[in-house]
């Protein structure tokens, strides 16, 4: 039975959100729903490829980890690196000291 005269009520929407531990529900007027509905389904899809970007940058970050702990790489590391800053002292025979760079 319809009322005549009478339009039929617009569909409401409450947007929930999380601020500083507490749940508020907001109230959205029905012109814009539509762009509120995008909105969080932008956020969502941005969220999703963000845990995608994240697992991977783990992933190698692993990887590179495992990479450099691997037997006798950080001995030569350590090697290369006494050998890259010692040089030759003008004033003590010809023997090396480290050479100290700062930042």
């Amino acid at each position: 039975m319809a009322l005549v005269g009478v339009e039929p009520p617009v569909p409401h929407l409450y947007f929930r959100c999380n601020a500083e531990g507490k749940v508020h529900s907001v109230f959205v007027a029905a012109e814009q729903s539509e762009a509120i509905k995008d909105a969080q389904s932008a956020r969502r899809r941005f969220q999703e490829v963000d845990a995608e970007i994240s697992t991977e940058n783990r992933a190698q970050l692993l990887r590179s980890l495992e990479r450099d702990s691997s037997p006798g790489s950080n001995a030569r590391a350590r090697a290369r690196a006494g050998r890259a800053n010692l040089s030759a002292c003008p004033r003590s025979r010809g023997h090396a000291h480290p050479v100290l760079r700062y930042p």
